[in-house]
């Protein structure tokens, strides 16, 4: 890695001023050979006045204008240094000498060796500056005044400081400064005709061109002033950049400072004794001080005709300093940021904006070859990010403060060469991802590759070129890789268009299923997942159940590295095609605000569809829960038996229930929810229930209960085998209750009670799972219960009445029987039947009318509330024997002949709701017949005797007489002959007998033959 230490541009500063300091408080201003020159003899008091001294008279000496007292020297400096750009300095000092120190030249004893007594009085203080310019203009020797030679010895010190330390001088300057006018605080005069008090220009006061002295009585006053200007050209290799031939200084400096960066620099100002300096710091053009630490220190705005900016300025007097003194010496701060200009420099809130936007794709399109996709965005680094990275732009140690490095500045240090790029994909934490994604799919299958940088056109990269005008505010900038970062103007060296990695995983094996048991926590409800297939679930889902769970706050923040600066981690998984999402996309985004999956199946069950069995509508579209429960009696035949006093039934009946679809109430939706995830179905359709019943199976331990019924418990276990042995159990307990209800009857009653025919048979059916992962709701389960054909007989033991009574089955129609019985009783029957065309109608004997039975929807308790139908009872009559009317008021009824015996049909109401039944019984005459033939068939046998006893006699009759007859009448037809002629005698084919006395004796004078005319009355 390079290091770029363009920090130390800021040194620049700091070290000339303190050479310039010590150099210009050093300077010899005569050599030992220059000091060889000075053999003259002159006084005290004409020591302004000579020959060696053109410059005529000073004024006298005067200690109280003598500011530095104690010491030999007074001079007051400006120092100006104005950074025109990174390649070039510029330096301008202004150097006010009101005393000199004489001893740097070997006081004036070595100049005037001849000088009379008194000239101790130098011996504390120097040589005031009207004395010393009185000697401007004496020749020094080698051609070299006195003046010439202080510029020349300044001129040389500044260009040896300069070129030893600090690159080429391009330009240098060194002259005497002449400004300000006579007698004005910023006065410097270089001249000693006009200095002291009574040097005026030797005209008349009051004409207009008289020119007075300076000072009265003032030697110190005007002070020589010397100006120093420079133009350095720095030079890289003293600052080791030289090293990058990448490197492009000033659009590097520029940008770090617009950046964000500051330039905090320490460094010492001195002072020498008896000097008072003033030292201020110009930035660029593009910069400002933001700030100076030191005594002395301020910042005094400035303007450049459109937007202010700071400098940095310091006073050290040292003037009160003695001879015997050292050199004052301060310790400041100076610190350069950018200046606010079209420009703003970047401000980041390293708290809350975010540095790094992490996109992590985990694709679970295909679950056998699942894989990890990485997308890194970085906006910015901040500084410790950087340091842990071990990336540094500049060297710290020249007090450079970068408190981030933005996308911008990424690419400024790729194209400068400043960083080796290898710092940013080798230490980009890639790896504590896979370990967050772990938690998930499982330790030790997520491996990622050592991310690598990437580009997207218009979004970003770190080849990426900003067009001037459109993505950076520069007018011109450079067309080489240096066009990669903006330095002014929109957008300049910020994260708008971040530098982009990527990483991607190796292929591991990952379901849908995995993540639900990780995340969906089932232990308490017994579930075992393990035993569920993706074909279960897709079938589970496209059963119309939605899951959403929340994966938890440590879902997405666990993938975020702890050293990152603010990160933005989104996740995006792919689904498996078997497997939607509540939007339809397949895709899920997880973020640290929202980490809620919400999955759906591909092709969802849709319950609004009405049922169908054949022609007849079971349930509508709108019913959620669509079910039917039949309940038929078949009374096949009913006969009475006088004779022997009974009656006999023949029937047989049976219960059908089917389940097509069960709408969940809130409840029960609620009770599907875990602490973990939220599972919705608001109806489940039978092939759902087949499925789970089949799941069920699978199960270590299926999910089992007892269910009380009479005094019994009977145990059920969730699969279809444990479903059918129930049913069947439940068919034998049934059947088991009735007889020892008979065997109890009879012990109660000593009646002969007998109900051992009876069997009860119950089933279950259509169990089977569904054999696609389409699942519906026209294939219903059923539970059937059957009462095989049983004759039940009933014999009257005596008394006028009697009773049928349950105390086991409360029956919907009992209301009805219990009616019916009430009219069998007494008159009842005899008062209310009356006869019509088809036999004898029974009707209410109060009101002539119908019987009107108040139904009551069948209770069936808060449990089966919501999932029971309406009961529908169908009851087939014997023949001869029907209902004239059967109307339900809410239209529940309806009537039909089947094999000429009427087969009714009833829905109840719901529970809650009341009906009206309106109904008469009628007798047939076929079956008063039938009755009637017991009745009948004894008085017709009786007759049949007497007939053929009569009808013998009679034979026997009429063949004595014929044989008479035929002895007196041979010609004559017999008796029998004539009979059969007229179809009425044994041997007549057929028909009636003669009528009496139709002419064979009888009432119409015919002769009664055989005296028995009255046989035909």
């Amino acid at each position: 890695m390079r290091s770029a230490v363009i920090g130390r541009r800021s040194t620049l500063f700091v070290a000339i001023i303190m050479l310039l300091s010590i150099q210009f408080a050093s300077l010899p201003l005569a050599s030992e050979e220059e000091k060889s020159f000075t053999n003259h003899e002159f006084d005290l008091s004409g020591i302004c006045d000579t020959a060696l001294t053109p410059g005529g008279s000073c004024d006298m000496f005067n200690s109280a204008t003598d500011l530095t007292k104690s010491s030999k020297e007074w001079i007051e400096g400006d120092y100006t240094f104005d950074m025109i750009s990174t390649s070039q300095i510029g330096l301008s000092m202004e150097w006010a000498m009101y005393e000199f120190n004489d001893s740097k030249v070997g006081g004036l004893e070595s100049l005037f060796p001849t000088m009379p007594a008194g000239v101790d009085l130098f011996t504390e203080n120097g040589l005031p500056a009207d004395y010393l310019r009185n000697f401007f203009g004496v020749d020094m020797g080698q051609a070299m005044t006195v003046d010439e030679m202080i510029l020349n010895q300044t001129e040389s010190a500044v260009s040896d400081m300069l070129n030893s330390g600090f690159g080429e001088i391009a330009s240098l300057n060194v002259e005497y400064l002449e400004r300000g006018s006579r007698g004005t605080s910023d006065h410097c005069s270089n001249s000693p005709d006009h200095d002291a008090s009574g040097e005026d220009n030797g005209l008349d006061p009051n004409d207009p061109d008289y020119i007075p002295g300076a000072y009265a009585d003032d030697p110190y006053n005007p002070p020589i002033c010397i100006s120093i200007s420079a133009v350095i050209d720095l030079s890289t290799s003293k600052f080791q950049l030289a090293d990058s031939a990448e490197l492009d200084l000033e659009r590097s400096y520029q940008g770090l400072l617009t950046m964000g960066s500051e330039i905090s620099t320490p460094f010492t100002l001195f002072a020498m004794v008896g000097h008072q300096n003033t030292f201020e710091i110009e930035p660029p053009s593009y910069a400002t001080i933001n700030g100076v630490t030191g005594q002395g220190g301020s910042t005094p705005s400035r303007s450049d005709g459109q937007y202010s900016y700071n400098v940095g300025r310091w006073t050290i007097d040292n003037r009160d300093a003695s001879n015997a003194e050292s050199t004052l010496e301060r310790n400041v701060t100076l610190t350069i940021g950018r200046r606010t200009t079209s420009t703003i420099p970047v401000v980041i809130d390293t708290v809350n904006d975010i540095a790094v936007d992490i996109s992590v794709v985990l694709d679970m399109s295909n679950e056998a070859a699942a894989s990890l996709d990485v997308n890194i965005q970085l906006n910015y680094i901040d500084s410790d990010t950087m340091t842990e990275w071990g990336i540094s732009m500049v060297d710290n140690s020249s007090g450079a403060t970068i408190p981030w490095v933005t996308a911008d500045g990424i690419r400024m240090a790729e194209a400068n060469g400043l960083v080796a790029m290898d710092n940013f994909t080798d230490n980009f934490p890639v790896d504590a991802i896979a370990e967050g994604i772990s938690a998930i799919v499982g330790e030790g299958k997520v491996t990622m590759d050592s991310p690598s940088w990437r580009n997207i056109s218009g979004v970003g990269g770190l080849g990426f070129h900003h067009i001037a005008g459109s993505t950076c505010g520069e007018a011109n900038p450079p067309s080489d890789d240096h066009d990669r970062y903006c330095i002014t103007g929109q957008n300049a060296m910020s994260g708008t268009y971040p530098v982009l990695l990527e990483s991607s995983s190796n292929t591991f094996q990952f379901s849908l299923l995995d993540m639900a048991k990780s995340y969906i926590d089932l232990n308490e409800t017994g579930f075992d997942l393990d035993v569920i297939t993706n074909s279960d679930l897709q079938t589970i889902l496209n059963a119309g159940l939605s899951i959403e769970t929340d994966m938890g706050d440590g879902f997405v923040s666990d993938m975020i590295p702890d050293n990152l600066p603010p990160t933005n981690v989104e996740v995006k998984l792919i689904l498996p095609d078997w497997v939607s999402t509540p939007d339809g996309t397949g895709e899920v985004i997880f973020s640290k605000s929202s980490a809620v999956l919400g999955i759906t199946g591909t092709n969802p069950y849709d319950w609004r569809n009405p049922i169908k069995e054949g022609d007849t509508t079971v349930c509508a579209a709108n019913q959620q829960t669509c079910a039917s429960f039949e309940v038929e009696l078949d009374i096949s035949s009913f006969a009475l038996h006088e004779w022997t006093q009974k009656a006999e039934m023949e029937f047989s009946g049976g219960a059908t229930f089917k389940l097509y679809r069960l709408g969940l109430p809130d409840v029960a939706r609620d009770m599907l929810s875990t602490e973990d995830a939220t599972l919705d179905m608001p109806v489940v359709p039978a092939d759902l229930v087949r499925l789970m019943i089949d799941i069920g199976g699978r199960l270590d331990e299926p999910y089992n209960t007892t269910v009380p019924l009479m005094d019994d418990e009977l145990y059920l276990v969730f699969t279809r085998q444990g479903i059918q042995n129930f049913a069947t159990e439940l068919g034998t307990t049934l059947t088991d209750t009735i007889h020892q209800a008979g065997r109890d009857m009879k012990s109660e009653t000593g009646q002969d009670v007998d109900f051992s025919q009876i069997e009860i048979v119950t089933s279950v059916s259509n169990l089977e799972p569904p054999s696609s992962t389409s699942v519906g709701d026209t294939k219903p389960i059923e539970i059937s219960i059957e009462i095989k054909s049983t004759t039940l007989t009933v014999a009257w033991e005596g008394e006028s009445d009697f009773s049928l009574t349950t105390t086991s089955i409360d029956s919907p129609l009992m209301p009805f029987f219990n009616t019916f019985a009430d009219l069998l009783r007494g008159n009842n029957l005899r008062n209310a039947a009356e006869s019509a065309g088809s036999g004898y109608v029974v009707t209410d004997p109060e009101t002539g009318g119908p019987f009107e039975l108040e139904m009551e929807g069948a209770d069936f308790g808060e449990d089966m509330g919501d999932i029971m139908p309406a009961i529908t009872l169908i009851l087939g009559l014997p023949a001869g024997l029907s209902f004239g009317t059967f109307e339900s008021a809410n239209g529940g009824s309806s009537t039909t002949e089947v094999d000429g015996r009427q087969q009714v049909t009833y829905t109840m109401p719901k529970a809650g709701e009341t009906d009206t039944l309106s109904i008469t019984f009628v007798i047939g005459w076929a079956f008063l017949l039938q009755e009637a033939w017991g009745y009948g068939a004894v008085s017709l046998l009786g007759i049949g005797l007497l007939w053929r006893r009569r009808k013998r006699k009679r034979s026997l009759k009429l063949d004595k007489l014929e044989n008479e007859f035929t002895s007196k009448n041979k010609t004559r037809i017999s008796e029998r002959q004539f009979a059969a002629m007229g179809g009425w005698g044994d041997d007549a084919a057929s028909g009636a007998p003669p009528a009496p006395g139709s002419g064979f004796g009888g009432n119409a004078g015919g002769d009664d033959f055989f005296e028995d005319a009255s046989w035909n009355s």
